[in-house]
């Protein structure tokens, strides 16, 4: 395994000569650590993560819901030995097809904890892993592997014929296609034949290189491709490895993660994951029976997944067997691209903005909602614009109500290293009626306060 202390050696002298919204944006950003007592990452690179929970604690199992689509006759309980030795066998199998350091290496198939398995694969070769998303268009597709400039590209032989990838398509936008399963074209390679394959020699990429390509949403029109290095992931970890009350990661945690497996978030957990090493249900099919089976069976302390999948298990709250019985955290991450999808056909627009100069006309709405995330606005100036913006997309008549959070410990440490500027409730009506509403209310709690305001029928100053 590779020392990651290579990788942010030098981080304050690197970090003086850098633009001031690099650093600021993102205070962990070149930090080895939060203080001299805190928890660093055990590594950050993607091509050795597994490798190093194996050596960290061996036994302690990863289970998915499925057995991975490139090792379908393999186990679905594995303990971290079992998976790392699987992405060192499937580094071997891809670098029998001809990929080498510095290769861009395409991944579009199902969705499930294999998409991390093979950006790991590539990663650990020296290529450089670009996860797509799996329920996207030939538009998006022909659009990613063309800005990749003709990666390989692994997939399965669903996803080849949902994007509309055929003969002429691999031909002109791929160097080579790799299906994880069994086809008959001739134009790609299946995977079987390159089993047995021998692992290669580890070449991970240095701290500062490129190491993982991912998209954004594409709620605003075609994905653009985001790139993330080692000291990246680093940075973005720190948060996770670091030995918070309550609500840290812990080895004796038992966590159920329920995500998009071709998403930046999951080199982040992997870096947590490899550093605390807790057992860990890796779910892909959130309404999969298995998955009622697994939570109940193995009762997690800490779950993670999107709120639309929160709402599709809203049952399993009161059911008999208590599979959330022991749960210590919750953690969500709102995707716009999964509730997009989910709402397909239902009348529902998914956009995508600045909440301070919205793309609506005037008077679009008839109610405007807002839960706790005002303090996320970067500035009490910016906040104002939002509330100005609230105003004008509302009709006459029109609601706006919401809440937000007032400070706690617990709460000013969730929100280490990210953007809070708290609301004084007891200032919120006098700056909502600032900017045009009126009949402003404000409720105050323990720990958070609601509001509900309307917008006037006559426009302020007439």
């Amino acid at each position: 395994m590779t020392e990651n202390s290579t990788l942010i050696d030098g981080d304050e002298a690197a970090a003086s000569s850098l633009p001031a919204f690099l650093t600021d944006y993102a205070p962990t950003r070149y930090r080895r650590r939060w203080t001299p007592l805190s928890r660093s990452p055990a590594t950050a690179r993607l091509g050795e993560v597994w490798q190093a929970a194996a050596q960290r604690a061996a036994t302690q199992r990863v289970i998915v819901d499925r057995p991975a689509d490139i090792d379908p006759e393999g186990p679905a309980d594995r303990d971290y030995a079992g998976w790392a030795a699987l992405v060192e066998q499937a580094a071997g199998w891809l670098h029998a097809a001809g990929v080498r350091p510095w290769d861009r290496v395409a991944v579009l198939k199902a969705n499930h904890l294999d998409v991390s398995l093979l950006a790991s694969a590539i990663a650990r070769l020296g290529a450089i892993p670009a996860t797509l998303g799996w329920t996207h268009t030939p538009e998006f597709a022909r659009a990613m592997l063309t800005r990749l400039d003709q990666p390989f590209l692994v997939a399965d032989s669903t996803q080849l014929q949902q994007c509309g990838l055929d003969e002429d398509a691999v031909a002109a936008l791929t160097r080579r296609t790799i299906t994880v399963d069994r086809t008959d074209r001739r134009d790609v390679v299946a995977l079987d034949d390159l089993r047995g394959a021998p692992p290669g020699r580890p070449r991970l990429r240095a701290g500062n290189e490129p190491m993982l390509i991912t998209h954004t949403s594409g709620t605003t029109g075609i994905q653009k491709l985001v790139l993330h290095s080692a000291e990246s992931i680093h940075s973005l970890a720190l948060v996770e490895a670091e030995r918070w009350p309550v609500f840290g990661l812990r080895p004796r945690d038992t966590v159920a993660y329920c995500d998009p497996f071709f998403h930046q978030r999951m080199a982040t957990a992997m870096a947590a994951v490899a550093t605390l090493t807790p057992n860990v249900l890796m779910l892909s099919e959130p309404e999969s029976p298995v998955v009622r089976e697994l939570l109940a069976d193995h009762r997690p302390t800490i779950v993670e997944t999107l709120p639309n999948i929160y709402l599709r298990w809203e049952s399993l709250a009161s059911d008999h067997a208590r599979p959330f019985g022991n749960v210590r955290v919750y953690v969500n991450s709102f995707d716009a691209e999964a509730l997009r999808q989910r709402t397909l056909g239902q009348g529902v627009e998914v956009v995508t903005g600045d909440a301070t100069a919205m793309p609506f006309e005037a008077a679009r709405f008839s109610a405007v909602v807002s839960f706790t995330m005002l303090h996320h606005i970067p500035s009490p100036q910016s906040q104002d614009r939002l509330l100005a913006e609230v105003c004008r997309v509302l009709r006459p008549g029109g609601v706006f109500a919401g809440s937000d959070s007032t400070t706690n410990f617990l709460f000013r440490l969730a929100h280490l290293g990210d953007t809070m500027v708290l609301v004084d409730p007891d200032r919120f009506a006098s700056r909502l009626q600032a900017v045009g509403f009126t009949d402003a209310r404000v409720q105050r709690g323990n720990r958070a306060f609601g509001f509900r305001a309307i917008r006037p029928h006559t426009p302020p100053g007439t």
